[in-house]
């Protein structure tokens, strides 16, 4: 044995033993291959330093023991991944350790990364990677000129204490604890070494800016998906054209400081401007001209959307279903283009949608009937949208206006519509194809205000019916109807517009008593027929009479000059060609029995003319009446004394 070990001992003296300089040369060989390594993933991430894409194999393991264990093969840095022995850093070196310790709902709720200020990944671990109830702990030799951030994130936003377990991480800066915590919110962000900042500066909610200088920070923070969509939206829409574009696309500026883009903690009702989610994003009127990108759907915290009055175009991508926060968008005022996504119906927590003034075509999903919590305002005028309007509508209790105007909607006016009692500011139908009757259940909207059915094709109204206490603004012109009783509930109507009818309707039937606070009353290029009647008198806040384009005749009354408000009367082309009659077939009295006084007799398709006594004559040897319609008399005006 003593031989055999002699022999062993002269075989080792046959081999040169490296010097420490030895040593010092292979070492700095394998951190030239891993710089190299780094260098090279570097450079094909720097176009997009913070895709949410881009994963390496982990970094990271599950220590369930403190026994001593051999490091695995790794795809990006060379990470030491036990806990003892502490690694030897070189001079210009420091050693970084973190002590990561999860809770009960890790694996489907608890995310970390850790990137460097090129955005390169040392370890990247997703919802789903991490083990529940696990120790671990990663540490490695970094450069000290060097920035790295490390995010933290979890789905929940309770942290990784302490509902659900006693989770928490320590970060070690050679050898000084730095930053440390668990009960973090729904992220944590620290941002390490840089020569100008300290060890470790945290970007936790908690943050506040200065107001005297924005602060900046190297990419790769927070949030990679957020920061990843914005980027997105820029491209997408011309960013470099944009009329405000002021910290877009800057690696060194916090993308919660981007013109028109702002974050928040939760909680803040004033949505000041922190490194929290990205939850408003307001671009109204900045010249974005292109189509908005898919990732839009990646700013799940988004409550506040305003892209109006651009040029954006394309179509509204589905991935807006995603957006489960969101309480305000307005895109009107753009150019968008083919059907509303039935996805809108997942945004149970909209308030206001308005998508007016664009190219949408398509019918309105029925979807929308989903969003029953919170919308109370719904604007699609202005588009190319068809189809009827959906019953749907009427599922949604809170609604306070509804723009369905200026599109090709056809059918009938859905009688489930009534049901909308909270429906207080407008209901605007106007400019489309609508058919049939005015339903009586609109009267049940006892709260509204503007009722605007103007321009459709509906031929008879039941709205008189109804019960309008609070209505102040009546519009159906332009349609067929062909008779219009009044209610003596509308006692707050302000403005009535039955122009361009066919009513054809004695004038003195216009109950007109009860339209006490009138101001408008309009009721020109109708089939009106007979005297303007004494009571015009008890429409004291009378500003504007148009009864033009009719069939009145007789004298103007006096009872006009009563109307101290008055500014506007229209009364021109109310005389007709004389029209003759067979006195004994279509008239209400013979030629025989008339003793003077007015005549009214039957017309083509049922209309009635009539005309006073002035414009009475008879005729071929008393058989026919020849009536001559048209306003007569002088013109009243106010007497001097």
């Amino acid at each position: 044995l003593i031989s055999f070990i002699l022999k062993f001992l002269l075989l080792l003296c046959k081999f040169p033993h490296p010097t420490s300089a030895d040593n010092e040369h292979l070492r700095r060989g394998t951190d030239r291959s891993i710089s190299a390594h780094t260098k090279s993933r570097t450079k094909s991430d720097s176009t997009k330093p913070f895709s949410s894409k881009r994963r390496t194999t982990p970094a990271i393991i599950s220590i369930p023991t403190p026994s001593i264990l051999a490091p695995p093969k790794m795809q990006s840095r060379q990470l030491n991944l036990f806990q003892s022995p502490t690694l030897s850093c070189p001079n210009d070196s420091a050693l970084v350790q973190m002590f990561f310790t999860t809770d009960d709902n890790a694996n489907h709720e608890t995310s970390a990364s850790f990137a460097d200020s090129n955005g390169a990944t040392s370890f990247d671990m997703q919802v789903g990677d991490l083990e529940n109830n696990k120790n671990y702990h990663v540490q490695e030799c970094l450069p000290k000129q060097s920035c790295y951030i490390l995010t933290l994130n979890d789905e929940a936003g309770d942290g990784i204490c302490c509902d659900h377990g006693t989770g928490s991480y320590s970060i070690l800066y050679d050898g000084v604890e730095v930053a440390s915590g668990g009960d973090f919110g729904s992220s944590a962000v620290h941002i390490i070494g840089c020569e100008s900042w300290s060890p470790s500066v945290s970007l936790q909610p908690s943050f506040q800016p200065s107001t005297s200088q924005t602060p900046t920070v190297p990419t790769g923070q927070r949030n990679d998906k957020e920061r990843e969509a914005l980027i997105q939206l820029f491209k997408a829409t011309g960013g470099e054209k944009w009329h405000n574009n002021r910290g877009w696309m800057e690696e060194t500026e916090l993308h919660c400081y981007w013109h028109g883009v702002h974050c928040n903690v939760e909680g803040d009702e004033e949505y000041e401007r922190t490194n929290g989610p990205v939850v408003r994003i307001e671009l109204e009127g900045n010249g974005l001209n292109g189509t908005i990108p898919s990732e839009i759907g990646l700013l799940s915290t988004l409550h506040f959307v305003t892209l109006q009055d651009n040029a954006i175009t394309g179509t509204i991508p589905s991935e807006v279903g995603m957006l489960s926060e969101l309480s305000y968008i307005h895109m009107n005022g753009n150019e968008i283009s083919g059907t509303i996504p039935t996805e809108i119906g997942k945004l149970y927590n909209l308030e206001d949608i308005s998508l007016e003034d664009n190219n949408l075509v398509g019918s309105i999903p029925s979807e929308v009937g989903l969003i029953q919590h919170q919308l109370n305002r719904l604007n699609l005028s202005t588009n190319h949208l068809n189809g009827t309007i959906p019953s749907e509508i009427a599922l949604i209790p809170g609604l306070s206006t509804l723009h369905l105007s200026t599109n090709f909607l056809s059918g009938t006016i859905p009688t489930e519509l009534g049901s909308l009692t909270n429906l207080d500011a407008t209901l605007n139908l106007s400019s489309n194809k609508l058919t049939g009757t005015i339903p009586m259940e609109l009267g049940m909207m006892s709260n509204i205000q503007f009722l605007d059915l103007s321009s459709n094709r509906l031929v008879e109204s039941m709205l008189h019916l109804g019960n309008f206490a609070s209505l102040t603004h009546l519009d159906l012109s332009q349609n067929e109807l062909i008779s219009f009783p009044l209610s003596q509930g509308w006692t707050n109507l302000e403005v009535l517009d039955l122009t361009d009818n066919e009513i054809h309707q004695k004038v003195s039937s216009l109950d007109i008593e009860g339209l006490s606070y009138i101001k408008d009353l309009f009721l020109s290029n109708n089939y009106y027929y007979g005297t303007i009647p004494n009571k015009i008198r008890s429409l004291a806040r009378l500003e504007k009479l148009h009864m033009d384009h009719n069939s009145l005749f007789g004298t103007i009354p006096d009872d006009v000059l009563s109307l101290v408000r008055l500014r506007e009367l229209k009364l021109s082309h109310n005389r007709q060609e004389t029209e003759c009659f067979d006195g004994f077939v279509h008239c209400d009295i013979t030629p025989d029995d008339y003793q003077g006084g007015d005549v009214c007799c039957n017309g083509d398709n049922g209309k009635q003319i009539c005309a006073d006594e002035a414009g009475v004559d008879i005729v071929f040897y008393g058989r026919l009446f020849c009536l001559t319609t048209g306003l007569s008399g002088p013109i009243p005006v106010v007497r001097q004394n």
